[in-house]
């Protein structure tokens, strides 16, 4: 399966999105180059985009809206007392909940 980061390196050496580029990884590329304006973004050495821990941010990243609407089932895994990793293998993205106070 390709990530967004393959798509994407295929894609700028291109210049344009390729005729072989599907619908869904155009889609894809697009969140990903829209959040990419926002922010700088942390890629993992997996592949998967890294958008830090969600109680920090003002909005929720467009990805992450994607793969609601996608409903696609994200893992939440606890990763310590108080925090919760959220990751999602289909849209290879992750985030962290932290529950303290």
């Amino acid at each position: 399966m390709k990530t967004a980061i393959d798509i994407l390196a295929r894609e700028l050496g291109a210049g344009t999105f390729d005729k072989s580029c599907s619908t869904e990884e155009q889609t894809i590329l697009r969140i990903f180059i829209s959040q990419q304006k926002v922010r700088v973004l942390q890629v993992t050495s997996k592949g998967y985009i890294n958008f830090g821990t969600a109680n920090g941010w003002l909005e929720t990243p467009e990805l992450v809206k994607h793969c609601v609407a996608k409903k696609h089932s994200p893992k939440q895994t606890g990763t310590g007392r108080c925090m919760t990793e959220v990751k999602c293998d289909l849209c290879r993205y992750k985030y962290f909940i932290d529950s303290s106070d």
